[in-house]
């Protein structure tokens, strides 16, 4: 079979890489297509790993003028979108939609809002961005190609330039899937103004938000599993506890505590808070615990943060390289993988970590309320009823939390275990979800 792939950008390939590695396995033949240049990459790495006979990389046709009106128009319905009841309080993405959008189309939106026309508009809006879409370019590409399917990802991103491939194969009559790159996509970016033929969700509660919050019919969707995560399934570190220790300069014969950073839109500034945790959970202590900090790839510590956190017994840092590729992530599992309890604000590390059987747990502070609880995803999944997380406002009832981990790591494994069934591999624990997309694709095809 003969698949094109749409990504935005090379990075998506960290989300696909067991599907693409499976997918050469099988024998079929893959064309990645990338919409936007992003050099020195994990995902450029891994592509270059993966490129040969059955798999080439190549960009996309450069977009006409009228097709970057399009993108303007994508993104005014993208903003209008956060203005809707369901994220009264998200105002930091709200924010971000409101930045991304050309200036006069946002003051249209926030007009027409206040008018109590917003429907009107985004008719309106809609009929204008049909008008400027130009697939042109890109159905000749799958012509050329002989493509017999087309695989895309994210296809949600604000703007979502990728748009016009879901088109342009709907047009020549092949087939189209979205599979999901990641948990909150369908919560914390843009909307989906094409639907696809099949969308590829990680489990429930993502079927249900496709259909409340993207109005996906139920039968275009399909349960695949997170194949982002496929390895997660009985991982072995790739360093002992002695040399990863070692590596990241702590002791090897007392347990440490994770810290995992968030994004930079999330957690804007998380030097300052990673600093007022540490105080918060070992001044008490009588054994104070080692720490490892880990801050996300793009939002990494300010200098002088850094400096003072490395200076602290008992505390590491170990910065990630966003341009790095299998040894960064073999040094990220194996930071999870050694640890003894994993602690962020609002992040996938956290859902990782529960997948990988560590205990996780979510410090709730005022400082970051409109990145915690006024966000969807961390309100459905984070906070939901049986949630795999102890979650609860720093201070000493978050520190009772990690006390109790830290004495007990088997507390709370029944809810991680029940979570990686249900969210992470809802076809089966043992049955990698990246078999689960490939054979949905077949399937398709």
């Amino acid at each position: 079979m003969r698949i094109l792939v749409s990504l935005s950008h090379a990075g998506q390939a960290r989300n696909l890489e067991w599907v693409l590695r499976l997918l050469g396995e099988r024998g079929h033949d893959v064309t990645v297509v990338l919409h936007r240049k992003e050099r020195g990459s994990a995902g450029a790495e891994i592509l270059a790993e993966l490129e040969g006979p059955a798999l080439r990389v190549e960009r996309a046709p450069h977009r006409r003028a009228r097709s970057r009106l399009a993108v303007a128009f994508r993104l005014a319905l993208d903003y209008g979108r956060y203005l809707d009841p369901a994220y009264a309080g998200a105002d930091v993405l709200r924010a971000r939609a409101a930045r991304a959008t050309p200036w006069p189309l946002r003051l249209a939106v926030d007009g027409a809002q206040r008018l109590r026309l917003g429907g009107l508009l985004r008719t309106l809006l809609r009929a204008a961005e049909r008008l400027a879409s130009d697939t042109s370019l890109l159905a000749a590409l799958i012509v050329e190609r002989r493509s017999e399917l087309v695989l895309v990802t994210p296809l949600v991103d604000l703007g979502a330039p990728q748009v016009e491939v879901v088109r342009a194969a709907l047009s020549l009559d092949v087939p189209v899937a979205l599979l999901l790159a990641s948990w909150d996509n369908l919560t914390t970016k843009g909307t989906l103004h094409e639907l696809p033929d099949r969308v590829l969700v990680w489990n429930a509660v993502q079927r249900d938000e496709a259909v409340r919050l993207h109005g996906v019919p139920a039968e275009r969707i399909e349960l695949v599993g997170a194949a982002a995560w496929d390895q997660w399934l009985d991982p072995e570190p790739a360093l002992s506890r002695v040399e990863h220790c070692a590596a990241v300069g702590l002791d090897p014969a007392l347990p440490y505590v994770l810290y995992l950073g968030s994004s930079p839109v999330l957690a804007p500034g998380e030097g300052e808070f990673v600093a007022a945790w540490l105080e918060s959970v070992r001044a008490p202590w009588s054994a104070t615990p080692q720490v490892l900090v880990r801050p996300h790839p793009l939002n990494p510590l300010a200098a002088a943060t850094h400096a003072l956190l490395a200076g602290l017994a008992g505390v590491a840092v170990q910065e990630a390289d966003p341009g790095a590729g299998g040894s960064a992530r073999l040094a990220y599992r194996d930071a999870v993988l050694h640890s003894a309890a994993v602690v962020g604000l609002n992040t996938s590390g956290l859902l990782e970590a529960v997948a990988a059987d560590r205990p996780a747990l979510v410090p709730t502070t005022e400082r970051y309320r409109a990145t915690q609880w006024s966000t969807l995803h961390f309100r459905d999944i984070l906070a939901a009823s049986g949630s795999p997380l102890e979650i609860a406002p720093l201070g000493p009832e978050h520190r009772a939390q990690l006390e109790r981990a830290l004495a007990d790591p088997q507390e709370g494994a029944e809810r991680r275990r029940t979570f990686a069934a249900t969210f992470v591999r809802p076809r089966g624990a043992g049955t990698p979800a990246a078999a689960c997309v490939v054979e949905a694709l077949e399937r398709l095809a």
